[in-house]
């Protein structure tokens, strides 16, 4: 779990991943990948998952039967959480202990018991909430994210980007749609009287219309879509 004040994590990842493999194949005399798959980076909203995930991420070593209890994972932060090992510079422990109190030894005690509380098999994975692929957090939360693309281009390794646009209304296309369409009329267009036979109209029509401007009429034109 990485905290960064800049967006610039994949430039971090793909860093490593081109680097560190060319110097562990020379190294070794070996050639081809070295990391399995490609990197996903989920963006987590920190108040709200920040600590069900960590708990997540400890017991991940347990859970996949390397060891027995989460501090006798070799490559894991969790010992230094719970004060068994000494802290390490460029690890930020005290946002998650300050959760469970102010005093260093209690709170290691409770994030202990929060982490080991809950028997492996039945602890749920944080992830499962995940929108989009990559962002974890509440309504509000990916509201904000989404805005955040507005005009910007996403990978078309994410699968399902197009849920993290921001997707005009019916009645946004329906007004754009009228707009466009009543340039060519003298008067607004509201068939048989009323408003709600606009969007029959509308899907009825050629998209791109040649207009016959004696007749207020369209004439479509033979490479016009309809509908």
């Amino acid at each position: 779990i990485l905290e960064t004040p800049k967006g610039n994590l994949l430039k971090v990842m793909h860093g490593i991943n081109g680097g560190y493999t060319g110097y562990f194949n020379r190294k070794y005399e070996r050639s081809g990948h070295l990391f399995q798959g490609r990197y996903k980076g989920i963006l987590v909203e920190k108040d709200a998952y920040l600590l069900p995930l960590s708990r997540y991420v400890h017991m991940n070593p347990v859970r996949a039967k390397i060891v027995k209890k989460p501090e006798q994972y070799r490559w894991s932060s969790y010992p230094a959480y719970i004060g068994k090992e000494k802290e390490h510079k460029w690890i930020e422990y005290s946002w998650i202990l300050s959760n469970f109190g102010k005093d260093r030894e209690t709170a290691r005690r409770k994030y202990r018991e929060y982490v080991e509380e809950s028997p492996d098999k039945d602890m749920e994975n944080p992830a499962k909430n995940l929108y989009g692929q990559i962002i974890l957090g509440s309504e509000e939360f990916i509201e904000k994210t989404k805005g955040m693309f507005k005009g910007k281009t996403i990978s078309r390794e994410i699968i399902e980007r197009k849920r993290l646009l921001k997707s005009p209304s019916p009645e946004d296309i329906i007004e754009k749609l009228s707009c466009y369409v009543c340039r060519f009329f003298d008067k607004p267009l509201y068939p048989y009287g009323t408003r709600r036979f606009v969007p029959s109209h509308i899907c009825l029509s050629p998209v791109s219309p040649a207009l016959d401007s004696s007749k207020k009429t369209f004439a479509p034109t033979t490479d016009t879509p309809t509908s």
